[in-house]
């Protein structure tokens, strides 16, 4: 996904979960498999956090899905499918918190460059997990 508002570099494959200080803005980074992208969501409604959640596939080093935060709400998200199938908003939620293998970096403080997601955070967290439930049951 070439997106303007991507971190403009990432200089190593991300190892293991910390704090960096990058370019003035702090950074928290890990991998999904200590993290699952629905505790990142949680924690980061919970506590209130502005940023943007980036999330990178294992073996890759363009970005695959990112999260704006303000202010412990949703207020961007954008999935890549395919190369040529980048959608945006709350509907692509769901496949964002079924990510379970890969990387994740948090940019704290970095203002969404555009604000498709609407509502209480914590219910279309709720929503997306309900509805990736049932798509794993269909299957």
């Amino acid at each position: 996904m070439n997106v303007s508002d991507q971190d403009d570099s990432r200089a190593s494959r991300i190892t293991s979960a910390g704090v960096h200080l990058r370019d003035e803005r702090q950074h928290f980074q890990g991998k999904l498999g200590d993290f699952s992208v629905l505790e990142l969501c949680h924690i980061l409604i919970q506590g209130g956090k502005s940023g943007q959640l980036l999330l990178f596939l294992p073996e890759e080093e363009e970005l695959h899905a990112y999260i704006y935060f303000s202010k412990g709400q949703f207020v961007h998200a954008k999935y890549r499918f395919a190369p040529d199938d980048i959608r945006q908003g709350d509907a692509v939620l769901g496949n964002i918190l079924q990510m379970k293998e890969g990387t994740f970096d948090f940019i704290f403080d970095k203002p969404a460059s555009a604000i498709t997601i609407q509502g209480d955070s914590m219910s279309l967290l709720m929503d997306a997990c309900h509805k990736a439930d049932e798509a794993n049951r269909m299957q």
